[in-house]
């Protein structure tokens, strides 16, 4: 039980640490809103994620190569320290005739949104570490 509770802990700190790099990402591209030829990045992290969650459930879909004797030895844990957030330039679009394509309404859209995210996560990590808390100090009776 505890190896599964590690195992969520361990997503929910991978998600946390791709939204944060996120957020540090819509706040780069806000603050170069007016200089000329920049290009926005995104930050790219979901996919390995569910790719990583897919291998360790057993599917079939290829994640990160590992080698092993038996499936009880390794966990989930062992595959987070490979996903990382993927900053991603968008070198192909212009919106404006200084070579920016900052979009600044759709730049708050989407940072507001990883805000809301990041907090649901940050509640559902806390909750987890709550229930836990109680159970070792509480509920063993």
């Amino acid at each position: 039980m505890f190896e599964q509770i590690q195992e969520t802990t361990d997503v929910y700190k991978k998600v946390l640490n791709g939204l944060s790099v996120r957020q540090r990402v819509f706040a780069n591209n806000l603050a170069n809103v007016d200089t000329p030829n920049f290009k926005r990045s995104e930050v790219l992290f979901e996919d390995q994620l569910s790719r990583t969650i897919s291998q360790q459930k057993g599917d079939s879909f290829p994640a990160i190569p590992i080698s092993y004797t038996n499936p009880l030895h390794f966990s989930l844990d062992d595959y987070t320290p490979y996903i990382q957030p993927d900053v991603i330039v968008d070198k192909d679009t212009s919106y404006r005739n200084d070579g920016n394509n900052v979009d600044i309404d759709l730049e708050m859209t989407k940072l507001a949104k990883n805000e809301v995210t990041y907090s649901a996560v940050a509640q559902l990590l806390t909750g987890k570490i709550a229930g836990l808390k109680y159970a070792i100090s509480e509920g063993g009776g």
